[in-house]
């Protein structure tokens, strides 16, 4: 959809972030926002890497100052609840990559995985997250209430 009608300057959200909207809008209306790649603006950070969760801890991974940042490659960034996608272009870019690796658009992933492998598309993160999932909701994935405090903010 966003290819189809060259759509520009879309947020993609899950139903369960709360936004702080003040504060997304500044950053939208901004010179500080990137026009080249995705930028996740709510996410819970982890090592790339399996194996590393919760062995390696990626407090000194990020860069802690408020703004947006290069993503680096050795982190994951998964619970994507809120994300940004510049311009129609950039969506096609992610759009041709996926299609690339799996033959068609049909996804078996969620879409947060595969967001963190596509290249050829510059990736970002904005610090500290722009919200948090919303408490004691119940969770389409998991098929529970999710009770800990701010639980897609874990950086």
């Amino acid at each position: 959809m966003i290819v189809e009608q060259k759509l520009n300057k879309v947020i993609i959200g899950e139903d369960d972030i709360v936004i702080d909207e003040p504060k997304l809008d500044l950053l939208l209306n901004s010179d500080k926002i990137k026009n080249d790649g995705i930028t996740w603006l709510c996410y819970n950070c982890k090592p790339r890497l399996i194996k590393d969760w919760g062995k390696v801890d990626v407090s000194n991974l990020l860069v802690r100052i408020e703004g947006i940042h290069e993503k680096p490659n050795n982190l994951f960034f998964g619970s994507t609840g809120l994300y940004y996608i510049p311009n129609w272009k950039v969506a096609e870019k992610i759009l041709q990559n996926i299609y690339t690796k799996t033959g068609n658009y049909l996804i078996s992933n969620m879409i947060d995985i595969i967001l963190n492998k596509v290249q050829n598309v510059k990736k970002y993160y904005y610090y500290p997250p722009i919200g948090y999932e919303r408490i004691g909701l119940a969770s389409t994935i998991y098929k529970k209430k999710i009770n800990n405090e701010n639980s897609t903010i874990r950086v």
